[in-house]
């Protein structure tokens, strides 16, 4: 039989690089320092094909340009240990830390174990993460390599996934490894996905003669039928046909290729001498690579010293390595196949050994569970105060995962449910609704108090945020509320009444209902200005309350110490009862702080209401900047409602500066989401933007039959409140239509109701249609009263007024008169870059007797992405790059790289002009607010 070529390792190395030519030139190209930005790729595949020799000849190529190569790993032992990864992969750059602000300084520091803090959020860590990372880059490409991805520890994936999706204009590379089967946030993080498949039959026999010249014909064919092109099989098999261990292969009923691969390296861990085996199963078990730690431990196991000759058989058997003191298994599979090849007692005394020789807590905790033997309340609480300090290093992930083990190992059953619950409120924080059910399910087989009930309904409710609707389980957390509310917990009730109360916002629901949940409310004994109870008034009942809820938020002195999340639900209280000028107001001052406490997840929530309040104000030039970063950022955080939400009033900018093939794209997104679970909430705002965007092209007959939906109470799209918002829509739609008959009764409907709330956004749209509905007598009278006042100082909103004022004035033959109101209206649309609406009131102004005005160019901002304009607005308030960065969630150089672009298309050169080329831009009629 032949031996394999001499020197492996160089030939481990070769292996999995034969066939890979056009892989590698596509990777390598990212490596020139004249390519303008980043990216990056994932490598997948299966185990064996040769991902980490691909990642490593990246790696050495970007070396021998003197590129900075930073990496990380995942392993099994340390996938729950919280910011393990990112710990290894910022080793190189600790000194660092100091340049970055401090709130993310801190945010770093404590993520990574060197400093204790506040819990910072996650993204507040990956924004330090990526400000360091990108600095570090500023004199030359940074390259990332990540192996091993599918083993990360939840908090680095997440981190890096942030990271990976702003490197377009960094000079950053990141490159990741990941197996085939697994999930990982890397995955769906904007780099190119790159799937490295098992070699070709021409590329397999090169590498089978490279790596073993002298096999035998009939092993040589059965060696390259039995790999199936896998270069890690081939070669193992090889060796195992080399040494006579071949009889596993050829048999049609053979395991899976995975299992082979495992089966061929334990063939020769059994012929390793005893000792040499022990060390090898406590370096399958250890979560750590210190050799010392090792040899120190398997003396422990075995009762006797150890010295380090004990690995030298296995380094022999090219089944690990040492270097610098740090032991490497050849690959994955041969870890796995000696830990799983062990006994149930074997791993509990090499976990027991392990636990007697590390110094880490953390490691030591989890050794220690793994060792148990059943229930053990000592090691629970040392797992959770695991987790603890997992969550107070902002990895919630990790924590959970403590919780979990904690519990299992927990003797006292209301001590088990306390910590089973508890996790399952960390897990609904992360988006996760498989983790929810699984830790409710063990909930549910075990005797719960009835506060353990009512917490374990508020975990579930909160995931779907009361989605969908439905009675009877309303009336369930009006139950739970009531129950946690005569324990003494107010706190808990009110959230649970939010929860029914959102379900009611969500899809429609029995006036009897909401009513309980109100009464419920009021009658906890909470502050009268409790944010929560405001919530619940506002989104239970929002006409109803709508006084109530406005005088009390009135009476609140907002500071800027509060609390985001109070401030949160504030915003949201005034959004759903229609004060859209408070709610912009107090929801402004919440993206504030949550922006410097880096809460994406609560963000982009105050930015999708923000965004809506905006447009009931009929304010629109700063539409498309929160509309889109909301979009995107509940995209990121796991929220596809509040992402939908976001799209739809994206769809509604689109539609008014006439852009209605991205109007209509984003409309099909929004009801692709919201129709399956009939959420009225959601598509009442996507026919409202759909009405907008019909209406802007004349599309008189598409733009009634879109809004008439939202007040008909039978249609999916009828929403009590958010309707309001169409009603001067409505009526315009209607009047052009020959639907005068059905927007008269609307409007009447509408006026009883503005007796019983004060709402700004239904006020605004009665004082826009009843002069579009008053006999011809009465409607000079109605626009006059309507342009006169203060509530339509609002360029867009006044804007329509003038247009609909001036049309009326012309159709009277009063062509002198029309003529100032359809000027004024055309200024305001072109200045606010309303194409169509501007194309109207052109088309009137001409048939009035003026003459033909040519087409305006847009203004320069409507040249602007959303975010070059949040970028610009920013810099002409005197913040510099990575202040701006800060806000934004970018670095500094993207920032600097959308000032490099926007300049142009503003006709300016500097940062001084820009104050004064957006006013230029911003409409000259009236402020916005």
């Amino acid at each position: 039989m032949a031996e394999l070529t001499d020197g492996h390792q160089p030939a481990t190395f070769d292996a999995g690089l034969v066939g890979r030519h056009g892989e590698l030139e596509v990777i390598s190209g990212l490596l020139d320092p004249g390519e303008p930005g980043g990216g990056g790729f994932v490598l997948h595949g299966a185990p064996g094909v040769g991902k980490s020799a691909l990642l490593a000849e990246v790696q050495r190529r970007a070396t021998d340009r003197h590129l900075l190569v930073i990496r990380t790993a995942g392993t099994r032992g340390e996938a729950d240990m919280a910011f393990s990864g990112l710990e290894k992969l910022l080793q190189p750059l600790l000194g660092s830390y100091l340049q970055l602000p401090a709130p993310q300084r801190a945010a770093l520091l404590g993520a990574v174990g060197v400093e204790r803090g506040s819990a910072p959020d996650l993204f507040l860590i990956a924004l330090a993460v990526l400000n360091l990372l990108t600095d570090r880059a500023s004199g030359s490409r940074l390259v990332i390599a990540v192996d091993d991805a599918q083993w990360l520890d939840p908090g680095t994936s997440e981190v890096l996934a942030f990271v990976a999706r702003r490197l377009r204009a960094e000079p950053v590379v990141m490159v990741v490894a990941i197996t085939d089967g697994y999930e990982s946030a890397l995955l769906d993080a904007g780099l190119v996905d790159l799937t490295i498949d098992e070699l070709d039959t021409h590329a397999a026999a090169d590498l089978l003669d490279t790596c073993a010249p002298g096999l035998a014909p009939a092993d040589r064919r059965r060696v390259l039928a039995e790999g199936g092109g896998n270069p890690l099989a081939l070669i193992e098999f090889a060796a195992a046909a080399a040494t006579g261990q071949f009889s596993f292969l050829g048999d049609s009923s053979s395991p899976e290729l995975t299992e082979r691969l495992e089966s061929t390296f334990l063939a020769r861990v059994r012929d390793l001498p005893a000792m040499t085996r022990s060390a090898l199963l406590v370096a399958a078990a250890d979560d750590g690579p210190v050799l010392a730690e090792v040899l120190s431990a398997t003396s422990a196991y075995l009762g006797a010293a150890v010295s380090e000759e004990a690995v030298t058989p296995a380094i022999e058997a090219r089944l690990l390595s040492v270097e610098d003191l740090l032991v490497r298994f050849r690959h994955p599979l041969v870890r796995s196949a000696i830990y799983q090849s062990a006994t149930d007692e074997q791993r509990r005394l090499v976990h027991s050994a392990l636990a007697e020789t590390i110094a880490e807590p953390d490691r030591v905790a989890w050794h220690r569970a793994s060792a148990a033997l059943g229930p053990d309340d000592n090691v629970a609480q040392d797992l959770e105060s695991v987790a603890d300090r997992a969550e107070s290093r902002g990895a919630v992930a990790a924590a959970v995962t403590g919780l979990e083990r904690a519990a299992i190992l927990t003797a006292e059953p209301e001590r088990r449910v306390d910590r089973l619950l508890r996790a399952a409120d960390l897990a609904v924080e992360l988006g996760r609704a498989d983790i929810v059910g699984r830790l409710l399910a063990r909930v549910s087989d075990e005797p719960l108090t009835r506060k353990a009930k009512a917490r374990a309904a508020w975990a579930r409710d909160r995931f779907d945020d009361g989605v969908p609707g439905d009675s009877a389980r309303a009336l369930g957390l009006v139950a739970d509320a009531k129950t946690c509310a005569s324990d003494g917990d107010v706190r808990l009730a009110l959230d649970l009444l939010l929860g029914a109360a959102w379900r009611s916002w969500w899809a429609p629901m029995d006036d009897s209902v909401t009513d309980r949940i109100t009464a419920t409310a009021e009658s906890l004994g909470a502050e009268k200005d409790d944010p929560r109870l405001l919530a619940v008034l506002a989104v239970a009942s929002p006409v109803k309350y709508c006084a109530t809820v406005a005088d009390r938020l009135a009476d609140i002195t907002v500071t800027a110490d509060d609390d985001p999340t109070l401030a949160c639900l504030r915003g949201l209280s005034a959004h759903t009862i229609g004060e859209s000028q408070l709610a912009v107001q107090l929801l402004a001052g919440a993206a504030t702080a949550m922006r410097a406490q880096g809460r994406l997840g609560l963000l982009a929530r105050v930015l999708a209401m923000q965004a809506w309040s905006t447009i009931q104000l009929g304010s629109w030039s700063r539409i498309d900047t929160m509309a889109s970063e909301a979009a995107r950022m509940g995209a990121e955080t796991g929220q596809p409602l509040w992402a939908a939400g976001a799209k739809a009033a994206e769809s509604a900018a689109a539609g008014i500066r006439g852009d209605h093939d991205l109007a209509d794209r984003l409309s099909c997104e929004v009801e692709a989401a919201a129709l399956p679970s009939g959420l009225s909430n959601i598509l009442c705002v996507l026919q409202i933007a759909r009405g907008i965007t019909a209406l802007g092209r004349g599309a008189y007959d598409d733009a009634y039959r879109q809004l008439a939906r939202v007040f008909d109470p039978a249609d999916p799209a009828y929403h009590r409140a958010e309707r309001h918002g169409a009603l001067g829509y409505l009526v315009e739609a209607a009047v052009r239509t020959g639907h005068r008959e059905r927007a008269t009764e609307v409007v009447a409907e509408c006026e009883n109701l503005a007796l019983q709330t004060p709402a700004i956004v239904l006020r605004l749209g009665l004082l826009y249609s009843r002069p579009l509905l008053s006999a011809d007598a009465d409607a000079e009278d109605a626009f006059l009263e309507a342009l006169a006042s203060d509530e339509t100082r609002r360029p867009f909103f006044r804007a329509r007024l003038q247009l609909a004022y001036g049309e009326w004035l012309r159709r009277k033959h009063r062509m002198a008169d029309s003529r100032q109101s359809l000027r004024l209206a055309r200024e305001s649309f072109e200045a606010l870059g309303a194409a169509p609406w501007a194309a109207r009131a052109r088309e009137q102004l001409r048939a009035s007797g003026e003459a033909t005005q040519p087409t305006e160019a847009a203004p320069p901002l409507a040249r602007l992405t959303s975010q070059e304009v949040q970028v610009a607005e920013l810099a002409a308030t005197g913040l510099t790059n990575r202040q701006i960065g800060e806000q934004l969630f970018l670095s500094r150089r993207t920032v600097a790289s959308h000032l490099y672009r926007l300049f142009p298309k503003l006709g300016i050169t500097s940062r001084a002009e820009l104050a004064v080329a957006l006013a230029r831009s911003r409409p000259t009629t009236s402020p916005e607010t």
